[in-house]
């Protein structure tokens, strides 16, 4: 926890999915969950890593502003996932 919280203070934005192909990120049900919560990992909900990736290299490429590029990971741009489970403090 204590390397994650480092690297997000270093603004790296850290990105939460299931590998699970039924899965899917909560990170209000459980204490780890919480903790990564609070430290300012974002929730994929319900997004495979498959479009958590492309996503993200979509939107680091087009995006400079962290704030930019978290907006559009918690956003539904092609239907990637339901919205589901997408809870951020930062």
């Amino acid at each position: 926890m204590g390397a994650i919280e480092k690297l997000i203070k270093k603004g790296i934005i850290v990105l939460n999915v299931s590998q699970c192909s039924g899965g899917m990120v909560n990170q209000t049900k459980y204490e780890t969950g919480l903790g990564l919560q609070n430290i300012g990992v974002i929730s994929g909900g319900d997004m495979t890593t498959e479009a958590a990736v492309t996503k993200m290299m979509f939107l680091l490429e087009r995006f400079s502003s962290k704030r930019e590029v978290v907006s559009g990971l918690t956003s539904d741009l092609a239907g990637g996932f339901s919205g589901m489970s997408f809870v951020s403090r930062r």
